[in-house]
């Protein structure tokens, strides 16, 4: 843990990990940034450029969250970002990779004052429950899981204190369908399919913005 107060931020030419049951606490803002092209290429080791964290991890901040993975360019080849962690802020939260890089989502992400936001194709490797503070979670790419049906996925807590709404751009369970998924607040929905094995859940109002996104 960091015991310490202010903002942590974190740049890498090549790949950020942390190992499995790692809990990091930042008393501020926490800033990664995995392939980052600013540093030397001649000292850069091949391969993608990754942001890691293991399983039965964690992140908690008192501040917002920024994950972001750089585009390929030159010698810096773009990786993924791999969430086996539990992601806790008390700002927005926001994970973003470029066209063909993926998001894999591992653990819950609870924020109390921000937006959370997964700018990029995503993969739920388990269930998971996604709590925004300022009531949106959107997904800007696909979503999908590992396999057909394996995994669920709920926005929000509850109808009243914890209500938060969805916002999809990209198609979800295209591939790899979602076995359930619950929004407890409203819904945007701006592609053409949502598909699921089991059922689907809307506790609140749901616009259909097809051909927005």
């Amino acid at each position: 843990g960091n015991a310490g107060s202010g903002n942590l931020t974190l740049q890498a030419g090549r790949t950020i990990t942390f190992g499995a049951g790692v809990d990091l606490n930042v008393k501020g803002d926490f800033t990664a940034a995995a392939n980052n092209s600013s540093a030397q290429s001649a000292n850069r080791d091949a391969g993608n450029g990754d942001f890691f964290m293991g399983a039965a991890s964690s992140i908690t901040t008192s501040g917002a969250i920024t994950v972001t993975i750089s585009a390929s360019t030159g010698a810096f080849d773009a990786g993924d970002i791999t969430l086996g962690a539990s992601i806790i802020s008390t700002g927005a939260a926001s994970f973003n990779v470029p066209t063909g890089r993926t998001i894999s989502l591992g653990g819950d992400v609870t924020t109390s004052g921000g937006v959370v936001t997964f700018n990029g194709n995503s993969i739920l490797t388990t269930d998971h429950t996604i709590i925004s503070g300022s009531n949106l979670v959107r997904f800007t790419g696909t979503l999908n899981g590992t396999g057909v049906g394996t995994e669920s996925l709920t926005i929000g807590a509850d109808a009243v204190l914890n209500p938060s709404d969805l916002q999809v751009e990209g198609q979800v369970g295209m591939t790899k369908e979602l076995e359930l998924l619950k929004v407890w607040g409203q819904t945007t929905i701006a592609t053409d399919n949502v598909k699921t094995v089991g059922a689907q859940t809307y506790e609140g109002l749901v616009t259909l913005e097809i051909g927005r996104a």
